[in-house]
């Protein structure tokens, strides 16, 4: 959108669906509370980038830039990764008696939080190319 000659205003979303955490691709670990914490799934998001610029003159431009605008709090990805903590955040490193020679452990989701708000500007000076030929 142009307000003005000289100001330059733009918008944008980034949408994000929901996604299965790392090491749950097939979707078969479930939260059962006992072996499996967590959602063992990313949720979807979708946050919105601010951009502005305005041309003082030719060779002058003021600029400012706001990458998730309301400031969202929000994951970009979830693990499945094994934890010595319970729902009750104590931590029992061995929960499960011996299977086959085996130490169960619990899975918890780890999640990758997204980029809190971001906030630049600046000033772009424009040099004079010339050309001779």
């Amino acid at each position: 959108m142009q307000a003005i000659s000289k100001l330059l205003l733009n918008a944008g979303l980034v949408a994000v669906s929901s996604s299965h955490a790392r090491g749950n691709e097939n979707n078969l670990h479930q939260s059962d509370g006992k072996y499996y914490l967590g959602a063992c799934r990313s949720p979807g998001y979708a946050i919105v980038n601010f951009n502005a610029r305005y041309q003082v003159n030719r060779r002058l431009e003021l600029f400012v830039k706001i990458n998730n605008l309301f400031d969202r709090h929000y994951y970009t990805a979830a693990q499945l990764v094994p934890t010595g903590f319970n729902e009750k955040h104590t931590i029992n490193a061995r929960p499960f008696p011996s299977v086959n020679g085996m130490l169960p452990v619990v899975h918890a989701t780890f999640y990758a939080p997204g980029a809190l708000r971001g906030i630049w500007g600046g000033i772009q000076l424009k040099r004079g190319i010339q050309l001779k030929l």
